[in-house]
């Protein structure tokens, strides 16, 4: 990771600090308005509130996505169990979510140019 542009280093220093694993996923987004942008909206546990907050990873400027099947049922309930990456001309991204108790997982593959992330506790 040390080949990174130096405008990055904020986001990148951001996105280690959250461990990535068994987090809730409170629902996720695609647009394709004015640039295509994946956006994923999740809760890391707040030790400190004792409550859930909310994190929304917003992969801008998305050039390549590619995901395995979304086989939702009436028990799904999304957990994100896995995010890795690395920055080589973009971030090349592969997120890995669970639907559930017994239900099968969904793959996220993407390339985008910037990550950016807005962290709020759940009283905003």
């Amino acid at each position: 990771m040390n080949d990174h542009p130096k405008h990055l280093q904020g986001i990148i220093e951001a996105l280690n600090e959250i461990e990535f694993h068994d987090l809730h996923v409170y629902g996720f987004s695609l647009f394709t308005d004015e640039e295509t942008r994946f956006s994923l909206e999740i809760g890391p546990y707040n030790e400190i509130s004792d409550e859930y907050d909310h994190i929304t990873i917003d992969f801008r400027k998305v050039k390549k996505l590619k995901s395995s099947d979304l086989d939702f049922t009436q028990h799904s309930d999304l957990e994100l169990t896995s995010f890795q990456y690395d920055y080589k001309n973009g971030f090349e991204c592969e997120l890995i979510l669970l639907l559930g108790f017994s239900e099968p997982v969904m793959k996220i593959k993407l390339v985008c140019e910037n990550i950016e992330l807005k962290q709020r506790s759940r009283q905003e």
